[in-house]
């Protein structure tokens, strides 16, 4: 075995992208309660001693909870010396009172969920000040578990004693390991990504999303023999302090690097001549792949640029309002909106650069000629005066050609700079920058930052003459572009390394059916005639979803758009929900069956590549059975439709699965709204009665496809095998699947004939 000094020194570089150390320390716990972290020791007593041991002494609430809960199956392998029980046969809880005198108060807010402890000052609470959810006892050894939020792990031992005493909220369930378990093993396995992910499979609720107590007592946990678990408790103590280590001169490492990039920057800027400017440059070119090298720096780079491009020396100051035609929209009603006619413009649609319609409100046609003065015109420039900066840069668009007609609503800006005085390109430059953003003083419009037409109007711009600010625009061009290269390479850098950490934690755990994750947890089954009952009810109008974009400043004239008839891309996890409540919905109608994970997960790429989108754009990795996007079914697209109640879990003829859940019908507009119906019926109608073999072997090779396309290499039969081949991951996909250059150059022709249409109607 690896010392893990030298592991985490070698994986180190693994760890440099983002949460890069927190998966260092998930894959220690994932080793850990498998029984793969520490050696096991043959002469050790089974640990099914320990549970004989507490079953033969357990005074009556103990042996109350050992009849009230059975023993469940395991949801992993493990050593043979290990054995599986329920957390509520092992443990007691000291019940609860409504405390009599004063106490002190441990809530959920108390704990810090980073170092796993109580806080050291905790509220002194009088009994008759006493909330209702201070109830619970608790003593030295407990061991105490937020059922509310479980993801967020804040879990807790107690290791000091209290005076005066502390009681607990309800929020938690106490766990009080009895004899030959120690509290801090049954503390990492809670926070293990194990027990998350079998949590999150039994958690309700959408707002609070929780786990009750009943399930969670009932919940399985794997126990060492006593002298193993305090060997894993002491390892992983240890690698946890080489994590801190690595993460605290990683934080000190990016500091250094970010201070130096802004000095270099500043010094840079402040330059006054184009000598003066290339001298400098010249001392800092051999340093600039160092110093930007994380979408941090790369952002500050970006508003270096912008600030000093937009601001040259010996240029005429003059008010924007002097080079500008500005106008606020028209007020209109929320009631006035129709479902059809011409598009109004909203806060809500307007991005970075770009106007998104995913979100349409329109106005009677009839009526446009009414409100003809609010027309919108191509080059039009609209900015928010709504809250018009956030957290990825101003919110701004350039109006195009595809967004026309459509109507200017109030609380939006147009600006429309005079052509032979301002330039579009350069003003948008500017608009970008800390020479607009830092002067805009949002004061509050009924508790939201406002900005107004007056003031827009009236702050100063740098303009030096037409064809000088069309040289800046070219000059910049090519420095965003630039920019956008090191971006690029940054987040494929960050994709490379989550690919090897997901490979380094597939080599090192065992592999589910899914290519990753632990063994499904048990679903309920649900009648057909239940879930079909659900699909008629009422469609309610669901909360907007935030579908800001996160890209940054883009070259706004190019305004690049959607073509019209190809179906919109699925870029946030709310729209990935949207598509995965269609497939789930349009397989259930099609054939009354669950979908499993398996084919949900390939079936969402599918309908993803139908709609045009490359799998550069998709977060799937090369996992045993992928392509496979671990996060969708754990923080993404397949869990935000369970929180939504638009899928549940159930158990049909053929297995687990996914069917519609009781509120689908909410679902209905979006998917309306998106376009996702047409290609969900797609898939269905493709793939519905392909064996799981067809569908791995589709999606293998149309992953390899690309991937190689994207590198420049138009591949054959024999180079897609060849690249299977050469992936650890992959190679057993040749045996498993029988493929030879015969059945991989039939899979390239199905692959060409099911998705070269996209983008043009393809999801039709």
């Amino acid at each position: 075995m690896m010392h893990w000094e030298t592991f985490l020194r070698e994986f180190a570089p693994l760890a440099s992208g983002p949460g890069g150390v927190q998966k260092l320390r998930d894959l220690v716990l994932r080793l850990a309660v498998r029984g793969k972290l520490v050696p096991q020791d043959a002469s050790e007593e089974d640990s099914k001693t320990i549970l004989e041991e507490i079953e033969n002494e357990a005074d009556s609430a103990v042996k109350k909870r050992i009849v009230k809960y059975a023993i469940p199956d395991p949801i992993y392998q493990v050593p043979s010396n290990w054995v599986w029980t329920a957390i509520g046969r092992m443990s007691r809880d000291w019940g609860q009172k409504v405390p009599e005198k004063p106490f002190q108060y441990v809530d959920v807010g108390g704990i810090d969920n980073l170092k796993g402890q109580i806080g050291q000052s905790l509220k002194l609470i009088q009994p008759e000040d006493a909330p209702s959810r201070a109830r619970k006892l608790i003593s030295r050894g407990s061991v105490i578990y937020s059922t509310v939020r479980p993801y967020l792990k804040n879990i807790a031992v107690v290791n000091r004693e209290f005076a005066p005493e502390a009681i607990a909220s309800t929020a938690f369930a106490v766990v009080h390991p009895l004899g030959g378990i120690i509290p801090e093993y049954v503390f990492y396995y809670l926070r293990s990504p194990e027990f998350v992910r079998h949590v999150e499979g039994q958690m309700m609720g959408v707002a609070y999303p929780a786990i009750n107590d009943g399930k969670f007592f009932a919940a399985p946990i794997p126990l060492p023999p006593l002298a193993e678990q305090k060997r894993i408790v002491a390892k992983v103590d240890e690698l946890m302090a080489l994590c801190d280590e690595l993460e605290a001169r990683q934080a000190e490492e990016t500091g250094l690097k970010r201070t130096a990039a802004a000095s270099a920057l500043h010094h840079l800027t402040e330059a006054k001549t184009p000598e003066e400017t290339a001298n400098r440059w010249s001392l800092f070119a051999p340093r600039f792949g160092e110093l930007f090298d994380d979408l941090e720096t790369i952002k500050t780079l970006r508003g270096a640029i912008l600030q000093s491009e937009t601001a040259p020396d010996n240029a005429a100051l003059c008010k924007v309002g002097e080079v500008c035609d500005i106008q606020n929209g028209y007020a209109f009603k929320s009631s006035e909106f129709e479902k059809k006619g011409i598009r109004l413009v909203r806060n809500i649609n307007i991005g970075h650069g770009q106007i998104d319609w995913t979100e349409a409100a329109f106005l009677d046609s009839t009526r446009t000629s009414e409100f003809e003065r609010f027309l919108l015109n191509e080059g039009d420039v609209v900015l928010t005066l709504d809250r018009p900066v956030i957290s990825t840069g101003l919110k701004f668009a350039v109006v195009t050609e595809n967004d026309l007609p459509s109507l200017l609503l109030q609380r939006v800006a147009r600006i429309s700079p005079k052509p032979l005085a301002l330039d579009r390109a350069y003003f948008c430059y500017w608009l970008q920058s800390a020479n607009f953003i830092d002067k805009i003083d949002p004061g509050r419009s009924k508790g939201v930052p406002h900005i107004s037409t007056k003031e827009v109007a009236n702050l100063e711009i740098v303009l030096p003459p037409l064809a000088e600010q069309k040289r800046i625009v070219t000059k910049v061009d090519g420095l965003m572009l630039l920019c956008d290269r090191l971006e690029k390479r940054v987040r494929e850098g960050d994709r490379l390394n989550a690919e090897l950490m997901a490979s380094l934690v597939h080599a090192l755990t065992e592999t589910d059916p899914d290519g990753g994750g632990a063994v499904e947890p048990v679903g309920l089954q649900v009648p057909a005639s239940e879930v079909a009952a659900t699909n008629q009810a009422n469609r309610e109008t669901p909360e907007r979803p935030e579908t800001e974009s996160t890209l940054g400043p883009v070259r706004p004239e190019l305004g690049v758009q959607t073509a019209p008839d190809r179906a919109p891309s699925v870029d946030t996890k709310f729209q990935e929900a949207v598509l995965v409540a269609a497939i789930v919905n349009t397989f259930f109608q099609a054939g009354g069956e669950p979908i499993g994970n398996f084919r949900l997960q390939k079936a969402v790429y599918f309908a993803r590549r139908r709609m045009g989108e490359h799998v550069d754009e998709m977060a799937y990795l090369k996992k045993a059975a992928g392509p496979y996007n671990p996060s969708m079914k754990y923080s993404g697209g397949i869990a935000i439709a369970k929180q939504k109640n638009w899928l549940r879990e159930a158990r049909g003829r053929f297995g687990f699965g996914h069917v519609p859940g009781p509120d689908v019908g909410e679902a209905g507009e979006w998917i309306d709204t998106y376009g996702y119906a047409a290609p969900a019926r797609w898939v269905a109608e493709h793939f519905r009665y392909k064996k799981n073999e067809e569908w791995e072997t589709l999606a293998t090779v149309d992953y390899a496809i690309e991937h190689l396309q994207a590198h420049g290499i138009e591949p054959d039969a024999a180079q897609i095998l060849q690249y299977i081949a050469s992936d650890s991951e992959w190679r057993p996909k040749i045996d498993k699947l029988g493929l030879t250059e015969m059945s991989v150059g039939t899979a390239m022709l199905e692959v060409k004939a099911l998705f070269s249409a996209q983008g043009e109607g393809g999801a039709a």
